[in-house]
């Protein structure tokens, strides 16, 4: 409903007076039915015409015995003044019940109006009611989730965080066995050139063995004739000179050790080292010299086998150390150790001034446990010293 206000009394118009015209449009302004009245002189018709309005509310009775008209205007005082001013009175008393009696009833239907949009109003605040509940359901519900993803992002951040540390691991791990990969592929080429004379070696030291059993078998048959011509002489009676001790087998294959032929001299070396007797050691020493690889090798290893403490063989495998072949260099270092006890590095990969290095702190060890001491009563050579826990 719109309300429009006096420009008088600044009282509200409801919009029904203005429609049945009680207020009156002065241009932009609007009187209210009171404030029109009060401002032009009222007749006795129209105090008779307010009074008999049939849509003006009752008076209370106090109300109208207060402005009741006298019974006859010759009688009162003053005549038409009075009566004039009983009127106006009672006109500005009616205009201002009857503005109370509108403003009332337009407060009731504003009221009644308010009522029905609260009414109207009540399923809508239930259903927003139901939906913050939903809402705030949810909320909870999104907060656990996000607690639950959150612990669960930690674990998995804390298992990712030991995967790469366990990556990281086996990085280094790999790096270790890649760095050792190269190094035995640099002695596969080394090595890999070698690979034809290794063959043609091995089908010559099979040959070898064959002829060897064949040696072997003709010196037992030589030798159960050497038996068979002993007890002849000795079944005849006839006193002959006593027997010469027997020489060692080995110094039949001295001679091989100067064979112009590689394979006869390798398999002279190996026949030596079977023997197992320190006296072959001076006849192997200068073949860690000889001008093939694989009877140098051998030659060293046998040493190795031998566990010799001969100054002399000792000398020759830290010269050894020097050869220009990786398998001579490992060969040798390899029997120092297991003959002098000591383990001092070497790498026979190495570069040539690392090699020299520790060649000559070989050198330098192995000739300090030669010298002999200075209280010793034999001045005898000072063996190398064993091995720790040796």
């Amino acid at each position: 409903m719109d309300i429009t206000f006096c420009s008088v009394c600044n009282e509200s118009i409801p919009l029904a007076d203005l429609e049945r015209g009680r207020a009156v449009q002065r241009g932009k302004s609007v009187v209210c039915v009171a404030c029109e009245r009060a401002m032009r002189p009222a007749t006795d018709a129209e105090a008779a015409s307010v009074l008999s309005t049939a849509s003006s509310p009752p008076l209370p009775s106090s109300l109208a015995a207060a402005v009741a008209p006298p019974a006859s205007p010759a009688s009162v005082p003053g005549g038409r003044l009075g009566a004039g001013l009983a009127v106006c009175a009672l006109a500005a008393v009616v205009a201002a019940w009857v503005v109370f009696d509108d403003r009332l009833q337009a407060l009731q239907g504003e009221s009644r109006s308010m009522q029905i949009k609260l009414a109207q109003l009540e399923p809508l605040r239930g259903e927003l009611t139901r939906r913050a509940d939903e809402w705030s359901a949810r909320a909870r519900e999104d907060r656990e989730a996000a607690r639950v993803a959150e612990e669960t992002a930690a674990r998995r951040v804390s298992e990712l965080q030991g995967q790469l540390a366990d990556a990281r691991s086996a990085l280094q791990s790999l790096a270790r066995r890649a760095d050792e990969a190269d190094l035995l592929r640099a002695r596969l080429q080394v090595l890999e050139p070698l690979a034809p004379r290794v063959q043609d070696l091995e089908s010559k030291l099979r040959a070898l063995g064959d002829e060897r059993a064949k040696l072997l078998a003709r010196i037992e048959e030589l030798g159960r004739g050497v038996a068979a011509a002993q007890e002849a002489v000795s079944a005849s009676g006839t006193p002959g000179v006593a027997a010469a001790p027997p020489r060692p087998a080995w110094e039949g294959r001295l001679g091989d050790l100067k064979n112009p032929s590689e394979a006869v001299r390798l398999e002279a070396v190996l026949f030596l080292a079977e023997s197992h007797d320190p006296l072959v050691v001076p006849h192997l020493v200068p073949l860690l010299r000889d001008e093939n690889l694989f009877v140098r090798t051998a030659t060293a290893r046998a040493l190795r086998d031998l566990k010799t403490k001969e100054g002399e063989a000792l000398l020759a495998l830290c010269d050894a150390l020097l050869d220009d072949k990786a398998p001579v260099r490992e060969a040798a270092w390899v029997a120092l150790r297991s003959c002098t006890g000591l383990d001092l590095a070497f790498d026979p990969m190495g570069s040539d001034a690392d090699r020299a290095r520790r060649a000559r702190a070989w050198r330098d060890a192995v000739e300090g446990g030669l010298r002999p001491k200075s209280d010793s009563q034999g001045g005898g050579p000072n063996p190398v010293p064993p091995a720790a826990g040796g």
